[in-house]
């Protein structure tokens, strides 16, 4: 992925007729022209975030044992020579653009002390209620699921964590659709 952004544009009258119609039924809004942003509305009901939260319950728990692998792309951290021999693997120049997980150990260690945004990534076909969501975005903005990659419901740290004894679980926030 590198350090470069992605911009990603869909220029196609599909998508310009089927947000405009969103627009104009009040199911969407436009947040900036210049860039194109838009702000789909109601996409999800309550029950389905519910839903949602226990797709994503569900699937924490078939997880495993392992501790999920800490993994850095910022060249600050891939750089720090005092993280040299904390990683498993590096693709890439450390400190140059480089990408690298930690070790199980050294996983296990940092994934306590630190605010980390969790991802769960469900790919077409696995579950119901993720292909349901899909369709309804294409159906709202004419981008089409078979071009999207995975869906996936995130969480990020709730608070700054400035205290080392703050749980795990207070320092996450509700999924999100991304």
């Amino acid at each position: 992925m590198g350090d470069a952004s992605r911009v990603s544009r869909n220029h196609s009258d599909t998508f310009r007729t089927a947000v405009e119609q969103s627009v104009a039924a009040g199911k969407a809004e436009v947040l900036s022209a210049s860039p194109p942003v838009y702000l789909l509305h109601d996409v999800l009901s309550a029950t389905e975030v519910a839903d949602l939260r226990g797709v994503v319950a569900r699937r924490r728990d078939l997880w495993g044992a392992s501790h999920p692998l800490v993994c850095f792309q910022h060249d600050a951290f891939t750089g720090h020579p005092g993280l040299t021999h904390a990683f498993d693997w590096m693709r890439g120049r450390p400190g140059a653009g480089g990408r690298g997980c930690f070790a199980q150990a050294a996983s296990r260690a940092t994934y306590a002390h630190v605010p980390w945004s969790e991802s769960l990534f469900v790919y077409r076909g696995q579950e119901a209620l993720f292909d349901g969501i899909s369709r309804r975005v294409q159906e709202m903005s004419g981008l089409h699921d078979t071009h999207a990659c995975s869906g996936a419901a995130s969480a990020w740290p709730r608070c700054s964590c400035t205290s080392r004894t703050t749980s795990t679980a207070a320092r996450r926030s509700s999924p999100s659709w991304v």
